[in-house]
């Protein structure tokens, strides 16, 4: 390490925007974000600012002394077990009882509709946290689609989640599976580029409002990062070797499968249990206010988003109609009369009259053919 710890840089003289170095102490790399301020000195705090001191040119020995005096609130990148960053893919969906079609663009009718987090998400969040609780680091959210999805980020704000991120544009409207994945992929670049790098991607297995399953795999492959689909079981971690080992569910069996960090999971309900959120969380979610991209922020054209950037093609889209069912009380006080009308009533019907035909040629065909078998038994008793 240099004499003097680069603290200040003349390219930002003058601006109020945030640069952020990594400074290694003691065989780790503690990360400072600096900000330009007045008279030519600069705002140097740790990656989460409880507190802050000002610097000039700063020597060694002064930025050794002010990490030791805060190392609770400085957030190490690697040491050892590693913190680790894990973005969680969230979905708020409307409540399957409650779906509707709009008969026009064949797309959902979320206004209106009861909305709830997307159950498989739900785990994929709290695989976010056990890793958290268990190596340290953050957990970050992130989310596509309208402003009143800010309820949901805040229910993952309750249980842990340490910032989230709603990416929310009129012209996203409408998307499929291949441009959410094109946006949500472009937000966790910018993710990296505002927050550090990515070890882990956690989704859930498919939205119960779309059940395709596509959109984490779509992430992973624009990405170039490897994906672990249907994984019901996470039997290690290691971020210090970047490795991660899961159990995915396929077809007969299990499967134990090793890939390098960063990758991606699309979890299953049975991974784990869910956690209840606690009263300091819940207050803190009251606060919290979720960061908000667009389209632009990302730099989409207006042709890779929403149905401009959609190839699928919905031919039609309806929902059946409602069947009805009508009942039909039998007075029960003459059995012999009551007997007789359900007879008539179930005979009457279609369905029931060809079920019975069926049974009874069925069970004459098989009456014809154990006759046969036996007259075929006896004529060999006679020829012996």
């Amino acid at each position: 390490m240099p004499a003097n710890v680069p603290c200040y840089d003349e390219s930002v003289r003058g601006s109020n925007r945030l640069r952020r170095v990594d400074v290694p102490i003691e065989g780790r790399r503690i990360r400072l974000r600096l900000r330009d301020r007045p008279r030519n000195r600069v705002t140097a705090a740790p990656s989460r600012p409880h507190e802050s001191r000002r610097f000039g040119f700063c020597a060694e020995s002064s930025v050794r002394k002010y990490v030791k005096a805060i190392t609770k609130s400085v957030t190490p990148i690697w040491k050892g077990g590693g913190n680790v960053h894990v973005v969680v893919c969230l979905k708020q969906v409307p409540d399957s009882s409650e779906m509707r079609i709009n008969p026009k663009t064949g797309t959902l009718v979320r206004q209106g509709v009861t909305s709830i987090i997307n159950p498989y998400d739900v785990h994929a969040l709290e695989a976010a946290l056990q890793i958290k609780d268990q190596f340290g680091g953050e957990v970050t959210v992130v989310s596509m689609g309208p402003p009143f999805f800010e309820q949901s980020l805040k229910e993952a704000v309750a249980v842990g989640a340490d910032r989230t991120v709603l990416v929310s544009d009129r012209a996203m409207a409408g998307a499929d599976t291949f441009a959410t994945s094109r946006v949500l992929a472009e937000a966790i670049r910018k993710i990296e580029q505002e927050f550090g790098p990515v070890d882990l991607i956690c989704c859930g297995r498919q939205t119960i409002d779309g059940d395709t399953g596509q959109v984490g795999p779509g992430i992973a492959a624009r990405l170039d990062i490897p994906v672990l689909t249907y994984v019901i079981r996470i039997r290690e971690v290691n971020p210090a070797e970047r490795f991660i080992v899961v159990e995915r569910k396929v077809e007969g069996g299990r499967q134990v499968v090793r890939a390098a960090l960063p990758a991606l999971l699309t979890v299953e309900k049975e991974l784990n249990e869910l956690r209840y959120a606690s009263l300091p969380g819940m207050l803190r979610a009251a606060r919290h206010k979720p960061i908000v991209w667009n389209r632009e922020t990302l730099g989409l054209e207006r042709t890779e988003v929403g149905l401009l950037g959609s190839p699928t093609i919905v031919a039609k889209s309806f929902t059946p109609p409602e069947k009805k069912r009508e009942t039909v009380m039998i007075d029960g006080s003459d059995p012999e009369r009551a007997a007789r009308e359900l007879a008539d009533r179930l005979w009457s019907h279609p369905v029931f009259r060809k079920a019975v035909i069926e049974a009874r040629r069925g069970a004459q065909g098989m009456a014809g053919a154990g006759a046969g078998s036996k007259a075929a038994a006896g004529g060999a008793t006679r020829a012996s």
